[in-house]
């Protein structure tokens, strides 16, 4: 082998290293999530509906704090009446922001007040009572549950969990800022590591707890 083929045989396979790192090697940092847009308060005959959070001292695990979510009825400046839709008990060894649980929307409907969570759960609220019609009572969340993210059981040699240094134990629990929250959201998350072709490559930023540690890893896959 000559010397100039000898030179071309190492930069090709420098160029094919930083080719495999640029693609699958993460950008870890520590776990920052932006809150989506406000709520916008609503009006029907004089009464206006907003949606308030507030921190309460209790808390049903230990070390945690307590948030919870209203919807306050106020008529000028007189609350009509206020009524807890959910609380979220958050883990204070962790990052809050991929824990919060944020309201997605709120309408009219007939004679209620339907709002809608990132979690998809609906509440259902007499306009005039402030009663909780739907869920019977306040939803509680707690961080950790079996249904809050995906955590990692198996990685398969050569798989793109793998390439993306994932570990077991690994709890993945946002996609590009969305959270993993529903069993549809993590039985699609495979499609969300799929390239098109016709595009080339795409970034993808997951957030998962590791070691009670909640990180955030950004990745351009080809």
């Amino acid at each position: 082998m000559s010397l100039s083929t000898l030179r071309f045989s190492i930069w090709l396979k420098l160029f094919a290293l930083l080719f495999v790192l640029t693609v699958f090697t993460p950008s870890v940092v520590l776990a920052k999530r932006s809150a989506p847009a406000v709520v916008a308060p609503i009006s029907k005959s004089g009464v206006t509906y907003k949606l308030e959070r507030e921190a309460v001292s209790a808390c049903p695990i230990a070390p945690c704090k307590d948030v919870r979510q209203r919807l306050v009825a106020r008529k000028v400046d007189q609350v009509v009446w206020s009524t807890e839709l959910y609380r979220v008990a958050f883990d204070k060894n962790l990052e809050t922001d991929v824990q919060e649980i944020y309201p997605r929307s709120m309408k009219f409907q007939a004679a209620s007040i339907r709002i809608e969570d990132e979690r998809a759960q609906n509440y259902v609220i007499d306009t005039t009572s402030g009663a909780l019609v739907s869920p019977p009572k306040a939803v509680l969340y707690v961080f950790g549950q079996s249904d809050m993210g995906l955590v990692v059981n198996e990685i398969k040699p050569g798989s793109i969990y793998e390439k993306l240094g994932w570990k077991i134990g690994d709890r993945i629990v946002a996609v590009n800022d969305k959270p993993l929250l529903t069993a549809d959201d993590i039985k699609n998350l495979p499609k969300v590591f799929e390239v098109d072709k016709t595009v080339g490559s795409k970034n993808l930023t997951v957030t998962f707890v590791r070691d009670g540690q909640v990180l955030r890893a950004t990745y351009t896959i080809n």
